[in-house]
């Protein structure tokens, strides 16, 4: 599906019935990362799985949008597409716009974040680059649901993403990165389960750690031996974990 929003042509896939579900995929990336998440939903959920501005088969930013052009564009698309009370799901770079967007508005169910990127990292932004997929690649090049994808992904990926991005969207990596979120952390007041692998080399623990401490009404779930990616090399256990919050609450997730 299309629709335009503030003069980008936006590619999304809706589908499923019930409360809404907005997906948001990580850097570099496109809204078919989000499938696995998607497919566990679509019985109990409406889900927006979205091609962020820039990625997948949306428009590009005419310009290099900021953290803050992303919430306005998720803003837009939730009243042009009348969503509401939605939940959202979102991985890595997703997550800066969910946080932020949490940040200043009250409309949200819950959130739930994986490999969430907002704060400052003491990496460089060659070695952000070069974690993005190689790992993931290894553990997961033969799963039959998702290896077309990553073999897909392997050929275009680490420093390659920066090298191959067009002048804007180069930019656009430098405004998200180079913007560090914990200041406005403790505006999320919405419920938010964070999921982070023990042995992510893009977003560490140790940020998780931070989130969870800043967020009011926030919980973090910790998968040993997992890495950025670990919503699919845990897949049944991300599964579960969402399921359980989204039905019970933060209280009874384990």
């Amino acid at each position: 599906m299309e629709i335009n929003v503030n003069n980008l042509v936006i590619n999304y896939k809706k589908s499923g019935h019930g409360q809404p579900v907005i997906l948001m995929h990580g850097w570099g990336q496109n809204l078919e990362m989000m499938y696995t998440i998607e497919n566990n939903l679509v019985d109990n959920y409406t889900v927006y799985n979205i091609d962020l501005p820039g990625f997948g088969y949306s428009d590009e930013p005419d310009y290099p949008y900021t953290i803050s052009d992303y919430v306005a564009f998720l803003k837009e698309f939730i009243r042009l597409n009348k969503i509401d009370n939605p939940i959202i799901i979102a991985h890595s770079f997703g997550c800066r716009i969910a946080l932020k967007y949490a940040s200043e508005n009250d409309n949200l169910d819950c959130m739930i974040l994986t490999g969430a990127a907002g704060l400052k990292s003491k990496k460089t932004l060659l070695y952000y680059l070069r974690v993005s997929f190689y790992k993931i690649v290894k553990k997961f090049k033969n799963f039959p649901f998702i290896k077309y994808y990553i073999q897909e992904y392997m050929d275009n990926s680490g420093s390659e993403d920066y090298k191959n991005s067009s002048p804007i969207m180069k930019e656009v990596l430098k405004n998200t990165i180079n913007e560090d979120l914990e200041p406005i952390l403790d505006k999320v007041k919405v419920p938010t389960l964070l999921i982070f692998g023990s042995e992510d080399d893009a977003t560490p623990l140790w940020m998780g750690e931070i989130l969870n401490n800043k967020i009011a009404h926030s919980k973090l779930i910790v998968y040993p031996n997992a890495s950025h990616y670990a919503y699919l090399e845990r897949s049944e256990d991300f599964k579960n974990d969402c399921n359980q919050f989204l039905k019970e609450g933060l209280n009874d997730v384990r």
